[in-house]
């Protein structure tokens, strides 16, 4: 007689939820809210100059929030994750009056062997190299101090030695930052693993068909096309790591959010540009000529979030007042369901019109964006 056992339950991997959007500062609390979960990662950047990226993450302490500039913690509980979105405080570089900000979101965050995202904190010990358990190998990870120490990332293309600063601070190859990946966790050297001093971690790995990292070499060439991601991508950041000129190292950030030929600047308080992510394609994305992304002979690191869910549309209303050709428009209300491309698109227009826009709609502008 055959023998009778019980068959083992696989492990299932945890994979990351991801989504992306967009709102208008209003300068007093705002919660944006409808993501249908609760966020362990949020990054958010302004459209124009009024600061550089920050991030707020579940293992961060609860009144903090983090720069990728080299700025210590804001402690004035300036972005709360919540069960469905986050709030927002009057902090600059999230809630300017009628400035327009780009967020992305992330939940699922597992430090195990079947996790994708793992985020985390760990206090200095002063011993170097020290490894930093993650559960997975690493494809790219993200680190902070919350003092005055500006963010700075490794991927697996960069190989241990080299750390590149999202700020335009030239790579450190050395090993005294992020000092390689190994099947578990990521070691970190010196400079990262001061006596007593506070790390967040953002570490991700691919094979989940939502996360791809790589290099290519500039050309200067417009409209060059890199591909072979295995998936569209809503998020995109290029590192400029070998370029002669200071600016052109600056890194970028663009997402099916700046609609086209929009980046935004990651580590700088400097307002979007054009040519340099230029959009997002099918197996990959298309840059331009600029510097930062396509800068002739240098080395460019990126990597590349997908399969973000899609905003649920809504109803909602919007007025707009004006003056154009000098003549006063009248107001004109609308509620209809519509998207949150065509929410951007409309108030991009009246503020080049110098009209004054606002909107109040699930699925777009001031409450979901």
């Amino acid at each position: 007689m055959a023998a009778v056992g019980t068959l083992p339950i696989p492990v299932q991997a945890v994979d990351f939820t991801m989504r992306t959007g967009h709102y208008v500062g209003t300068g007093a609390t705002n919660t944006i809210s409808g993501l249908g979960f609760q966020p362990q990662l949020v990054i958010v950047k302004s459209s124009t100059a009024a600061g550089v990226a920050v991030f707020k993450s579940s293992a961060m302490p609860a009144n903090a929030t983090a720069f990728f500039s080299a700025t210590a913690d804001n402690t004035a509980t300036s972005i709360t994750l919540t069960s469905d979105g986050f709030t927002l405080g009057s902090l600059a570089n999230v809630n300017s009056t009628n400035v327009l900000y780009r967020w992305i979101a992330f939940k699922d965050s597992d430090c195990t062997s079947t996790g994708y995202l793992c985020v985390g904190t760990y206090t200095g010990n002063g011993t170097s190299p020290r490894a930093i358990t993650t559960g997975f190998q690493p494809q790219m990870v993200v680190v902070k101090r919350s003092t005055a120490v500006a963010a700075h990332f490794q991927t697996a293309t960069m190989g241990a030695a080299r750390t590149e600063f999202f700020t335009s601070t030239a790579a450190d190859t050395t090993s005294a930052y992020i000092a390689g990946f190994s099947t578990t966790a990521f070691s970190v050297g010196a400079t990262d693993n001061v006596t007593g001093g506070v790390y967040y971690y953002l570490a991700f790995r691919g094979g989940n068909g939502k996360f791809s990292q790589g290099q290519y070499t500039g050309n200067a060439v417009d409209n060059t096309n890199i591909s072979g991601l295995g998936f569209r991508p809503d998020f995109v950041l290029i590192k400029n790591s070998t370029n002669a000129t200071t600016n052109n190292r600056r890194s970028v950030m663009s997402m099916d959010k700046h609609f086209g030929d929009h980046a935004s600047y990651v580590g700088d308080a400097v307002a979007d540009a054009v040519n340099m992510i230029q959009g997002m394609q099918t197996d990959g994305f298309q840059i331009g000529s600029g510097g930062n992304t396509n800068g002739s002979t240098s080395i460019h690191y990126w990597f590349a979030f997908g399969g973000g869910l899609a905003m649920p549309a809504g109803t909602g209303t919007f007025t707009m007042a004006g003056q154009l050709h000098g003549r006063r428009h009248s107001t004109i209300c609308h509620r209809d369901r519509f998207s949150t491309r065509s929410s951007d698109y409309q108030r991009q227009l009246h503020q080049l019109r110098g009209l004054s826009y606002s909107a109040d709609a699930r699925g777009c502008d001031g409450i979901l964006c």
